[in-house]
């Protein structure tokens, strides 16, 4: 399938003059690629800050709008199967090339969330002759990169999603009482970004086309063994996450609990400690790999706090050219 394009491009202070004399590469931000209503707009704030960063303003920064979501096309009123991590590989893959094709240039992805499944079945599928380097962003829980599911199981939840169960849920999390609380129990560390990201959210799910990407990442079609594409990567690497962890305590957990229960059974959320992310990381990335902490950032770092990932970034991009 061809797809179309809905982009964000950043062009501030380009400068090609790098060590070497090789073009600077440009950045390809990918956001969490199954997040109700996430789209491309999810990383304005991660846009705000690059200006005021000397070294990253020189890059050429991308934002895209992944399938079903903002204005990427076609976008579908029904599908027959779910979308996988392939197809928006394919997309990227096609992201890619057309950069290429028109600058020479090579690309450094920073990866947010889910979008991690994604870049790593790209570091299989295709050559890596186009990649400059690798910057997983808090990245996913190794419960979701050890195992394959049953796929049984995610067909006959995919098909129940397609029907009335899917519109049932769909309605009840598209609204702001869900999305507010889910935020603030799994993704923000505080309420000082939550109205916009949950103005965006909205925006972006009030078309329905968009619920195809989220049912196929419910259904599990994102999960799986990505152990050894992890190993696979031979680009300079980093893997940043945050140390703060939303908690809210038990009372509020419990009074914000919304439908769908199953997705908060035993009192819990999507919540976890950070560590065992970043030592499965550790473990299975190319040793040379650069594993960072960024104190006082939770989980959606881009959006929450972009003011200390920029630094990070560009600190291990200045590596990348000294």
């Amino acid at each position: 399938r061809t797809w179309t394009f809905g982009s964000d491009v950043l062009e501030a202070d380009l400068d090609d003059s790098v060590a070497g004399g090789a073009a600077r590469p440009d950045i390809i931000f990918l956001h969490t690629a199954t997040g109700l209503g996430i789209n491309r707009t999810f990383w304005r704030p991660m846009f705000r800050e690059l200006l005021r960063s000397p070294h990253l303003r020189r890059h050429r920064c991308h934002a895209f709008d992944w399938i079903c979501t903002g204005d990427a096309r076609p976008k579908p009123d029904m599908v027959s199967k779910p979308f996988t991590p392939e197809d928006y590989a394919n997309q990227l893959c096609a992201y890619i090339e057309s950069i290429y094709k028109e600058t020479r240039r090579t690309v450094i992805l920073v990866v947010q969330g889910s979008a991690e499944t994604i870049a790593l079945t790209y570091v299989d599928k295709y050559k890596q002759k186009r990649l400059a380097a690798v910057v997983f962003v808090n990245g996913l829980s190794p419960k979701y990169l050890e195992k394959k599911p049953s796929r049984i199981r995610s067909s006959l939840l995919f098909r129940a999603l397609l029907g009335a169960p899917g519109d049932l849920l769909y309605k009840r999390c598209n609204s702001r009482s869900y999305i507010e609380s889910f935020s603030l129990k799994n993704i923000l560390i505080g309420r000082k970004v939550l109205e916009e990201y949950v103005s965006l959210a909205l925006a972006g799910a009030a078309d329905r086309r968009v619920r195809f990407g989220v049912y196929s990442f419910f259904a599990g079609y994102f999960f799986g063994d990505y152990r050894m594409q992890l190993a696979k990567i031979r680009v300079p690497t980093a893997f940043f996450c945050g140390d703060q962890t939303p908690s809210p305590s038990l009372a509020e957990r419990i009074k914000s609990v919304r439908l769908p229960l199953n997705l908060f059974s035993k009192e819990s959320t999507m919540r976890e400690v950070r560590e065992p992310r970043i030592l499965f990381h550790r473990k299975y990335l190319p040793e040379t790999a650069l594993i960072k902490t960024i104190h006082g950032a939770g989980p959606e770092i881009p959006f929450e706090s972009p003011d200390l990932l920029v630094p990070a970034l560009s600190d291990f991009l200045e590596t990348l050219q000294a």
